[in-house]
């Protein structure tokens, strides 16, 4: 499968262009010499999730497959994007994506995020610029050669008038997808190579940003894990009397030999381990 096969139309919902851009990173990382990726379907089925949008408003959306784990990809993957779509990277909205097959693997590690989505995610960008920019020639009734993109514009060069991005989305959105639309010359970068202030740098100084801990939901347990002291030992005894009393469940596990421990508090979860005296004890060969 060809990459320019993996940006489609998704849906025109609330008025606008939703490009779906889906790229399974096992296609895309033989170059790299990776074999398969947590996550890619295994059916290779192309159900494309909306990655990039774009409403009549203006607003340009992008939909993160990766997790923020304060390696920048909050930073770095939008930015890629919003070099070849030609807007102001500041404004775009960042969405996680919920898991599923829909973003293709999701998994977050091996520097994997910007070397195998650099050059999709450059093509989903000039995608869209370029549809934007058709959908101008049609409004304006000029040749898209008279026409070029800035910062969320679309300007023609022969009269000055330009149209934003909000009122060519829905039109843009009406026409097909073109293949192998042409990339910028790393020369005339704005962004990328360019020093940039991370995204997720102020949320987190401010106390605003939401981590997994801060996530609080009906008829939650808290789980933690606790293990025999040595590499190859087995469960051999615990003392669960210290469990009494409190909402906790415990579970032996064979493979590998642990304990799992669920508790509704987290203070009380991250205790527990201490108090159960598990001991050890050597397979029997």
């Amino acid at each position: 499968m060809k990459r320019r096969d993996f940006i489609k139309i998704v849906s025109l919902t609330g008025g606008g262009l939703v490009l779906g851009s889906f790229i399974p990173m096992a296609a895309v990382g033989k170059e790299e010499g990776f074999i398969s990726f947590p996550g890619d379907d295994p059916k290779g089925i192309f159900k494309p999730g909306p990655f990039l949008q774009i409403d009549s408003n203006g607003k340009v959306s992008i939909m993160m497959a990766r997790s923020e784990m304060g390696q920048g990809v909050y930073t770095t993957l939008p930015t890629i994007v919003a070099e070849e779509l030609e807007v102001d990277w500041e404004s775009i909205e960042i969405i996680q994506a919920d898991a599923g097959f829909d973003y293709g693997s999701q998994a977050t590690g091996g520097s994997t995020s910007v070397r195998l989505g650099y050059e999709p995610l450059r093509k989903a960008g000039a995608t869209a610029r370029v549809m934007l920019i058709s959908a101008a020639a049609i409004m304006l009734k000029e040749k898209p050669e008279v026409l070029y993109a800035e910062m969320g514009f679309v300007v023609s060069k022969a009269t000055g008038k330009k149209l934003s991005y909000g009122e060519l989305a829905v039109e843009a959105g009406k026409l097909p997808v073109p293949s192998d639309v042409p990339l910028k010359d790393p020369k005339d970068f704005k962004l990328i190579g360019k020093k940039i202030p991370r995204r997720d740098t102020p949320p987190k100084l401010f106390g605003e940003a939401i981590f997994g801990l801060d996530v609080r939901l009906p008829g939650m347990v808290y789980a933690t894990i606790t293990r025999p002291t040595a590499y190859g030992l087995k469960v051999k005894s615990f003392d669960s009397s210290s469990a009494k009393g409190n909402k906790t469940s415990m579970m032996s596990l064979k493979s590998p030999p642990v304990l799992l421990l669920l508790e509704n508090q987290p203070g009380k979860c991250l205790k527990l381990p201490k108090r159960l005296k598990l001991s050890g004890k050597r397979p029997i060969q």
